[in-house]
Order: structure tokens, then sequence, then C-alpha cells
């Protein structure tokens, strides 16, 4: 495994140790939320440790 860290989304300029928002999404295998997300690779491993209203069950049911 190969540890990312993601910029913010939008965000780029902010050092090498950042990966853009996008290429974090379209690459992970295994991704951990602290924020909202969209567009992210298709049957990626989430694992949801914000406050709760971050993942929306029902989309991922129906494969949204």
């Amino acid at each position: 495994m190969r540890p990312l860290f993601a910029a913010h989304k939008d965000r780029d300029g902010l050092g090498p140790l950042y990966t853009p928002w996008d290429e974090m999404l379209a690459t992970s295998d295994v991704i951990t939320i602290h924020g909202p997300f969209r567009g992210m690779k298709r049957k990626p491993l989430i694992i949801d440790t914000a406050r709760g209203g971050l993942v929306d069950e029902q989309s991922f049911v129906r494969g949204r």
C-alpha cells in the first residue's frame, strides 16, 4: 500500500507531499473520508471516520 495525502478539492500548488484530489480518487483502493466526496473510482473500500452525514448509504446500495 502507498498512502496518499490528498490536496483539498480544486486546490493545487500545495507541495510535493499532496496528491491532486482527482488523482487520489481515481487511483485509490482504500479511502478514509474526512470530508465530502464525489467522483471516486467504482467500488472502493470506504472507511468513514467523520461525523455522520457524509456517506449516502442508499447511493452505495444503488451503485451511484
